[in-house]
């Protein structure tokens, strides 16, 4: 995992500080890292201004609702993109190029790496950040993006759309979206392929059957990862099958009826079975369907 504690955000505030430029805006590292971070990360704090082409806006595990999310994040990512394709900037490339806050936040964040980093890590930031390269494999807009948690008792999936502007994250606009390293991601152009796979994920069917193939704690099962693929033989959408295109039009339903849903003041446990209650009439259709699509 990549220390996360370099790269949320959020605009800093206070005596002394008026956030006026909104090309520039001054972000520091977001107080909420800290109950997550390892401990060798904790105690960090990051500011500086950057330039507003490099925030961008995520979804972690824990905001993740099935058909929604609490809220967004906003992310500083040294990435350039272009119609030729993505380029990752260093912090002598930010300066080169006259990005000078970037240049900055960049600074900090390799001392710091250099400095609390594993003896025996080999990677340098830029390289952590896009381990394996599941960075700069993703498409950061143009796309629907199908979240699922890596982790907890139940599944919860949704869809971030990023096929067009309009993302915000901390009250600021985003450039587009990745997915972060709490979440499993499929990214697709089309709506309808997105709405289906996410309505699968949801379904209690679904979430029955990887049931023995989690492990438990003292909570009860944990782990989803990768065990709706593994576990069930889910097919590919198929536009002329009237059952996947069924499943598509009750996820969106399901997602435009839990934006407008008050979900604040409780734990995320609660939310999610908050949603799952208000949409028990949907959700008892989808898994019928899912039932007679995987059996």
């Amino acid at each position: 995992m990549y220390p996360r504690c370099f790269w949320f955000v959020q605009p800093a505030t206070g005596k002394g500080l008026t956030v006026i430029d909104r090309a520039k805006p001054y972000l520091k590292t977001h107080p909420d890292i800290e109950k997550s971070a390892k401990e060798t990360w904790k105690g960090i704090e990051i500011s500086s201004e950057v330039e507003a082409s490099f925030l961008y806006a995520t979804l972690l595990g824990k905001h993740l609702l099935p058909f929604g999310y609490t809220r967004l994040d906003l992310v500083v990512l040294p990435l350039e993109i272009s119609e030729i394709g993505v380029r990752m900037l260093n912090k002598q490339t930010a300066l080169r190029d006259g990005y000078s806050g970037l240049h900055k936040w960049l600074s900090q964040v390799e001392n710091l790496w250099q400095a609390k980093k594993k003896r025996t890590t080999k990677e340098n930031v830029y390289q952590w950040l896009d381990y394996r390269r599941k960075l700069l494999s993703q498409h950061s807009s143009g796309y629907y993006n199908v979240l699922s948690g890596t982790s907890g008792t139940h599944i919860a999936s949704c869809v971030a759309n990023a096929t067009s502007g309009g993302l915000e994250a901390e009250g600021r606009s985003a450039n587009g979206f990745f997915a972060e390293v709490e979440t499993f991601f499929y990214q697709t152009k089309e709506l309808n392929e997105a709405h289906y796979l996410c309505a699968i994920l949801n379904s209690q069917y679904v979430d029955e059957a990887i049931k023995p193939y989690q492990t438990k704690g003292a909570w009860g099962e944990r782990h989803i990862e990768r065990r709706p693929f593994e576990a069930l033989p889910i097919a590919k959408f198929d536009a002329t099958d009237k059952n996947h295109l069924r499943l598509a039009e009750l996820s969106q339903e399901c997602h435009r009826k839990v934006a407008q849903l008050a979900l604040e003041g409780k734990s995320i446990g609660s939310l999610r079975n908050k949603v799952r209650d208000y949409l028990s009439t949907e959700l008892h259709e989808i898994d019928e369907l899912v039932k007679d699509i995987l059996s």
